[in-house]
């Protein structure tokens, strides 16, 4: 009989230190699977203020770009009454540029 109980107690601490060694290589399995997880996360989060910062900086320049191409447009604008005086034959002699012709060149020269 003591044999029996010898066994039995062997059986049953074997079974134990199964089971304690399983759950320590389990515990040690979840340990580098967060780790992973966590370094996946902050590697994604980085990329986000990455794109976050682009974005902004893509915001500034499309802000930067309309505001030159409506400052153009105006200037085009303001630009064409003056376009329009010096190309109408009516008011030729409202003309006040100081350009020569190729003709008046040619003979200065």
């Amino acid at each position: 009989m003591d044999m029996e109980v010898l066994s039995i107690a062997e059986a049953t601490s074997g079974v134990a230190l199964s089971c304690w060694l399983m759950a320590k290589r389990v515990s040690a399995k979840i340990g580098r699977i967060r780790a992973d997880a966590d370094h996946e996360i902050s590697h994604w989060k980085m990329e986000a203020a990455r794109a976050r910062i682009r974005a902004y900086e893509l915001k500034l320049e499309i802000d930067a770009w309309k505001a030159g191409h409506a400052q153009g447009r105006r200037d085009v604008i303001s630009a064409l009454p003056l376009v329009a005086v010096k190309h109408d034959p009516v008011n030729h002699d409202l003309v006040t540029c100081d350009c020569q012709s190729a003709t008046q060149i040619e003979h200065n020269a």
